[in-house]
């Protein structure tokens, strides 16, 4: 038996993996990559896939970066220990002013797209 996909819920799961797709590069291209993180990485994927919504994701990225903080303060070094090297990563605020942008790009397109997809049917001129 074959699965039904709703072709909307398919359709929103594909924009929303570009447009993670697009910050990530624009990230990575800064040398800031924000997909090198299992654990944002999956809450990424459930918004993708509809689960959960991006305040979710916004706020889970901030307890990651708390525990990510607290876990380098948790085990100082050790005499004769060289300290790691530690990337810049990207604060919640930039993410947040990203996805933000990124996704008001995106609704503008969606409500565009929409008049034209399914113009309401009351509207007589």
């Amino acid at each position: 038996m074959t699965e039904y996909t709703d072709p909307a819920a398919e359709q929103l799961r594909q924009r929303r993996k570009a447009i993670f797709d697009r910050v990530s590069d624009r990230f990575r291209e800064r040398g800031t990559p924000i997909d090198t993180n299992p654990q944002f990485v999956a809450l990424v994927t459930e918004w993708i896939e509809g689960r959960v919504e991006m305040t979710d994701v916004t706020m889970g990225y901030g307890k990651i970066r708390r525990a990510v903080r607290r876990s380098r303060h948790d085990s100082p070094l050790q005499s004769g220990d060289v300290a790691p090297t530690i990337k810049a990563t990207l604060s919640q605020e930039q993410l947040n002013a990203e996805l933000e942008r990124v996704i008001g790009i995106w609704e503008t397109d969606l409500s565009n797209q929409k008049d034209t997809i399914s113009p309401d049917v009351g509207d007589k001129a």
